[in-house]
């Protein structure tokens, strides 16, 4: 691309440690790096973590929902010759269409939209989109499936040098083998499964293992203490009841951490049984909250899944195998490439 392009973003709560936050700083990232300007207007005036790259210029709602005149009025000063939604129109509804007054004004649209929400009631306005992107092969085709071929696949990944620059304290070798679970806000419909890990570790029983919980409902930890919560650990346990891609996933396989997931899409795509971590069996069921199938894993199957990591030799290996397995397959360095092409 010699053009220098004005990219637009929208978005929910940009700059606060939460996943949907650091999707929007990972493209962010990658388009000023491509050398062209980014413009955000995000929803409520939250503070901004010290580790998101500020964008060229910063518009901040007072509300969740970015009037149909105010947004406009945003288009008109900037000029965008693209507008990033993120997770637009998923978790509330609005008296209009953002996508239709780009289209009217020439203006392309990029959407990222996150798998428990999508509503195929609305595929008139999916088709709006000039290209969504799909970070796993499963959405993808559940897109084809639904007859929307403005989908494209873009892999997703992290920063692998920002991770290993991350210092922590070298552990003791007879250091019992420690479970790290990332419990975020414990997610709606409980979708990071807390009490089911706590639950299968009990089971365990045995001294030789402990069991480590962040939650963001005692403090809103910045990405590099996360990091160093994992890069401290030995595995990461991330059966949630249903993700879209789990950056915790990405992020544990670039530490050289081992990760167990449910046995379900995409998670088993992201997961390869004993590769990068293990996968866990359960039962699929609904929640009213999503639209998407939910997937609960077996206690019991998770507490010996878990038991398989008290021997060293496997542990070791995986750990191995699940930082070769991120730096093919999770490294922001070169998959964004693929996100950069979306604007050619």
């Amino acid at each position: 691309m010699n053009k220098k392009l004005k990219i637009g973003f929208v978005g929910n709560l940009f700059g606060t440690p939460k996943g949907h936050s650091y999707v929007a700083n990972n493209m962010v990232n990658a388009i000023m790096d491509a050398g062209h300007e980014t413009h955000m207007y995000r929803l409520n005036n939250n503070a901004i973590s010290d580790e998101f790259r500020k964008p060229t210029s910063l518009k901040s709602n007072t509300s969740m929902i970015i009037s149909k005149e105010d947004f406009e009025a945003w288009l008109d000063e900037i000029k965008p010759d693209y507008c990033v939604f993120n997770e637009y129109a998923q978790w509330w509804s609005e008296d209009h269409d953002k996508l239709e007054i780009c289209k009217d004004r020439g203006i392309k649209t990029v959407g990222y939209l996150v798998w428990e929400k999508l509503d195929w009631n609305k595929k008139d306005h999916y088709k709006l989109y000039t290209t969504i992107i799909a970070p796993t092969g499963f959405q993808t085709k559940l897109f084809r499936k639904h007859g929307l071929y403005n989908a494209v696949h873009v892999p997703w990944g992290t920063d692998i040098d920002e991770i290993d620059a991350v210092e922590i304290p070298k552990r003791n070798k007879d250091d019992r083998v420690r479970f790290y679970h990332c419990a975020g806000s414990g997610g709606i419909g409980d979708r990071k499964n807390t009490q089911t890990i706590i639950d299968a570790f009990e089971l365990i029983k045995d001294e030789s293992v402990e069991l480590m919980i962040t939650h963001l409902g005692s403090k809103i930890f910045s990405r590099n203490e996360i990091i160093a919560f994992m890069k401290q650990s030995d595995v990461l346990v991330n059966t949630s009841r249903w993700d879209t891609i789990g950056l915790n996933t990405l992020e544990a396989n670039a530490c050289g951490i081992p990760v167990i997931v449910a046995d379900t899409e995409p998670m088993n795509e992201l997961v390869i049984d004993n590769t990068n971590g293990i996968v866990v069996p359960g039962d699929e069921t609904t929640c009213d909250a999503v639209t998407c199938p939910v997937f609960n894993v077996d206690v019991d199957a998770l507490s010996q899944k878990m038991s398989i990591f008290k021997n060293k030799t496997i542990l070791n290996m995986l750990k191995r195998n699940s930082r070769a397995f991120a730096e093919v397959n999770f490294n922001w360095k070169l998959n964004k490439e693929n996100f950069i092409k979306v604007f050619k």
